[in-house]
């Protein structure tokens, strides 16, 4: 009888909480509450559009605009820089609604929002690396889109950093009087970053090196190469110059 007497009442519990949440999504006017959270983000009242959204988020399941909420919910979140919430959001877009008209700008600004969690150059660049790729893929996928320009200043600035990391640990070994070590560094750096507008800059450097540990062959060999494909004209105008002390 106890036994009857409990499952009746985990019944009429259960039946309780389901009539409560289908009332309170029958209370829940999407077609309001959407249109307001877009109103708050223009006014750059993030965080109401965050509790907004975030409950349409549940509120609105199946709705046919529900890339909207999550465009706006993961553009605040990117505007308060909670970039790991920002990027899983927007990338519903991308993964979800290939028709939406958020789909291209999803995407940029996923790859975006994983670019501003990086660390300081200093540290790892794991972020950075990732972003890259990301970036990269939506210029190799999709060669002509809305957001290009800002996609390719973004992958201009991941490299950018990456390149500062790079050079700045070869410089590091020339302040140690390690010169061998930054060769390997410069080289690396060039090899990696073939387009990089300091790649005529670490040539020279390395043909500077290699006079200090007297090598005089390498330093001609670089330096003849740097004169041929060379472009910029300081840095040319320098080979030159050291180019006298060699022969």
């Amino acid at each position: 009888m106890k036994r009857t007497y409990l499952g009746l009442v985990c019944v009429a519990f259960l039946l309780v909480a389901v009539s409560v949440d289908a009332k309170k999504r029958l209370q829940y006017d999407c077609s309001v509450k959407i249109p307001q959270a877009v109103d708050a983000y223009n006014m750059k009242k993030y965080s109401k559009v965050k509790t907004l959204l975030e409950e349409a988020r549940i509120q609105c399941n199946g709705n046919p605009n529900m890339d909207t909420v999550y465009y706006f919910l993961g553009m605040s979140y990117l505007r308060t820089k909670q970039y790991l919430e920002a990027r899983s959001e927007l990338e519903r877009i991308s993964s979800d609604y290939p028709d939406s008209p958020f789909f291209f700008e999803a995407k940029f600004r996923a790859a975006q929002s994983v670019f501003l969690s990086s660390k300081s150059f200093e540290r790892d660049q794991e972020e950075t690396f990732e972003a890259i790729g990301m970036f990269k893929e939506i210029l190799e996928t999709y060669p002509e889109n809305p957001v290009k320009d800002s996609v390719e200043y973004y992958l201009q600035r991941a490299i950018d950093k990456i390149e500062t990391k790079e050079l700045t640990t070869a410089r590091f070994y020339i302040k140690m009087n390690e010169y061998e070590s930054a060769i390997v560094y410069y080289k690396a750096f060039i090899e990696n970053f073939p387009e990089s507008r300091n790649v005529d800059e670490s040539k020279l450097t390395i043909a500077e090196l290699y006079l200090k540990l007297d090598r005089k062959r390498d330093a001609a060999e670089v330096l003849t190469e740097l004169l041929e494909t060379g472009k910029v004209p300081a840095v040319l105008e320098k080979a030159k110059i050291l180019q006298k002390k060699v022969q």
